[in-house]
This record gives structure tokens, sequence and C-alpha cells, in this order.
């Protein structure tokens, strides 16, 4: 998830980035910085970094994405999935933001 954040906010050097297509903030429920989901065929793009992460991504709430640094943001999400079942269970759901079931 830092990587992640790290990408999309621009921290980290745009030449040797992955590039995510976020859906603007109006338009996208949840938080600012949402991945657009495109369909995936291929195995080899459907198990990289950028696909596994996405859903991840998306059931965080707006105040852990918007945080101003790195430090900040570590804090923010260590604080979020500090009641969260997902510490310990990949597969589990993520409290208040919906089902992640359909994942697998």
């Amino acid at each position: 998830m830092i990587e992640l954040y790290k990408s999309i906010t621009c921290k980290q050097d745009n030449a040797v980035t992955l590039k995510f297509n976020t859906i603007p903030a109006p338009v996208a429920r949840g938080n600012a910085y949402k991945i657009r989901q495109d369909h995936v065929r291929y195995d080899l793009r459907k198990f990289s970094f950028s696909t596994r992460v996405r859903t991840l991504w998306n059931s965080l709430p707006d105040a852990v994405v918007k945080a101003k640094s790195v430090n900040s943001f570590k804090t923010r999400l260590d604080r979020f999935w500090d009641d969260q079942e997902l510490k310990f269970n990949w597969k589990a759901d993520i409290k208040g933001t919906g089902s992640r079931s359909n994942l697998m």
C-alpha cells in the first residue's frame, strides 16, 4: 500500500513507477484516488501487482489516502487496519467498506 501511495501521489520518480488510471474525484465513490478497474483477460496481467492491489486500495477511506506525507499515510493506514481482521487474514472482509468476497 505504501508503494502504491507513493506512485499515485507522485512521491516517486514518475519515469520508473507504474502508471495507474485513476477515476476523477467528483465521479468516484469512495476515496479521491480510486483506481479504474479495466477488464483483464490473461493470467500474466491478472496476477500482476497493479491488478492485485486495486481492490484493496479502492476500499481505503478518503481520510487515509489523502495524507500529506508518506509517514502520515503509514500512521493512518495502521490506525484504519488496527481493528480489521485483514491484518492476519488477507481474504477477510474490510469492516465498513463492503465485501471483498468477489475477489476469488
